[in-house]
């Protein structure tokens, strides 16, 4: 059994949520890690996502629309959330370091 990561420039996963479940319903099994760019969500938008491991990086609504990233990961892995500072302010990036 291999390992599966699907990266996903969405443009906004809510007007774009039928792209996924297109892509969902065309395959037998969902990919171990989702990576979602441009997910355009927002602290208050709570999408139904197939996974109960989610890591979010909304960006705060002061800075305007666009962006944010959302890392989905399938329970069954192990992993942990890295929380990236750069420069004394938090990075727009989010990673997760996956174990064996």
């Amino acid at each position: 059994m291999g390992f599966s990561i699907l990266q996903w420039n969405s443009r906004s996963v809510f007007k774009k949520w039928h792209e996924f479940k297109n892509y969902r319903s065309a395959i037998d099994d969902l990919p171990d890690v989702l990576c979602i760019q441009e997910s355009h969500l927002t602290p208050k938008y709570q999408p139904s996502i197939p996974y109960s491991q989610v890591i979010r990086k909304d960006r705060p609504l002061s800075k305007g629309k666009g962006g944010r990233l959302t890392v989905c990961v399938k329970t069954s892995l192990d992993f942990s959330n890295i929380d990236v500072t750069l420069h004394a302010e938090p990075s727009n990036s989010a990673m997760a370091l996956l174990y064996p």
